[in-house]
């Protein structure tokens, strides 16, 4: 796939509500948190439901990941429904998407400081910030105080931790593996629409 410059791909915005939040019932309720925080950058552009067919999938839209990280990763996502939003910013505006994205979603729990685990968090600073959500898994309980203490967690414990609602690419490979999950005909509209801001 031949891609324009990075500036160019970033007025594009692609995040993934994963199946945690799906469990939850909470996606309509994160794309309109979504929607609402670009509301001055951009606009929704195309939301699909796929289903993460196997571990390549998983491998492409976390390309970086520690190997010893991708079974978890797998077995959270590998047949499981996710739903898949693109973003475009308005006109011609060079608006960094995936920065914007970054920071609504906000910094996993391990790279919380301590104002945010003292101050006041929930979904009004990120979509991270409210984790856990209410109705989560119950092992959250004992999760918390380790990730805030930075402890080895178990295997289990982990697989709970990453159950983190949303993903956004950060770089052009999480990209190219995000963009992967939509349809062709999706996948083609977006690099157009890509290509014309040019």
């Amino acid at each position: 796939m031949e891609f324009c410059c990075e500036s160019q791909l970033k007025t594009v915005g692609l995040v993934i509500i994963k199946p945690d939040a799906i469990d939850l019932g909470i996606e309509e309720y994160l794309i309109a948190r979504l929607c609402q925080q670009l509301l001055d950058v951009a606009y929704l552009d195309h939301v699909q439901i796929v289903k993460i067919v196997d571990q390549i999938a998983v491998r492409k839209i976390y390309p970086a990941i520690e190997a010893e990280v991708y079974p978890i990763l797998e077995s959270n996502l590998v047949g499981r429904e996710v739903v898949v939003l693109s973003f475009s910013s308005f006109a011609n505006d060079q608006i960094d998407l995936w920065s914007r994205l970054k920071g609504v979603k906000g910094k996993s729990m391990w790279n919380w400081d301590e104002e945010m685990w003292r101050g006041k968090r929930g979904i009004e600073t990120s979509v991270r910030g409210c984790l856990p959500v209410p109705g989560s898994d119950p092992s959250w309980r004992s999760i918390v105080p380790k990730v805030r203490n930075h402890q080895w967690m178990t295997t289990e414990e982990f697989t709970v931790y990453s159950q983190n609602l949303i993903h956004t690419p950060e770089t052009l490979l999480e990209f190219a593996g995000v963009l992967d999950l939509f349809p062709s005909r999706v996948r083609n509209s977006i690099l157009r629409s890509i290509c014309r801001a040019l």
